[in-house]
This record gives structure tokens, sequence and C-alpha cells, in this order.
């Protein structure tokens, strides 16, 4: 529970929420009924059957391989043109959070 309660602080302070507020299922186990790996043992077999059908590593290799393939570099005036287009909107999430984000700026 102490992990949860650290989780939450840091959230609450990111957020700028009093730390004094205590969630109220802060002890309460969500799905304390969950197997191990949170799934049951119908989707535990047909997982296991469709990996022997479709042999999933081949499949999840071709799908890691097509998702790691390098993107054409974003011109300097298609990046100029959305900085222009999304600054009032940076801006107004700046206001609207009363923070600097700048950080995100790139």
């Amino acid at each position: 529970m102490a992990d949860q309660a650290r989780h939450y602080r840091r959230i609450y302070e990111f957020l700028g929420i009093d730390l004094g507020v205590v969630p109220p299922l802060l002890d309460v186990r969500i799905n304390a009924a969950a197997s191990k790996l949170g799934r049951s043992k119908l989707l535990d077999l047909s997982y296991k059957a469709l990996y022997r059908l479709v042999r999933l590593p081949s499949l999840s290799r071709r799908i890691d391989n097509f998702n790691a393939k390098k993107l054409p570099e974003m011109s300097a005036a298609t990046r100029d043109n959305l900085r222009q287009k999304l600054a009032p909107s940076a801006a107004n999430l700046e206001r609207m959070l009363d923070r600097n984000l700048n950080a995100w700026s790139v």
C-alpha cells in the first residue's frame, strides 16, 4: 500500500492537488480475484492455440520490423507550420494548467 500512496503523492504533486487528500479506495484492492496474469484460463488457452496456429513470434517479429522502419525527416517548413498552428493551443494549455510547458517545445 505504501507504493500506492507514493504513486498518488507523485500524481498529486504533478497536478498541484492538496497532498492531504487521501483517495477513498487507497486501501482497497481492485480485481482481487483476478489471476496472477490478469487473464482467464479460457483466454490463456485461446492464446496458446492461436500461437500454435499462426506462429505468433514470427508474426510479432514482422510487425516489429514494419514498425521499426525509419520515417523520413519532417521538413523545416512543415515543422514551422505546425508550431504556428499549435502555438495558441499550447499557450492556452499553459494558462489552464498554470505551468510552463517550454520543456515540451521542440
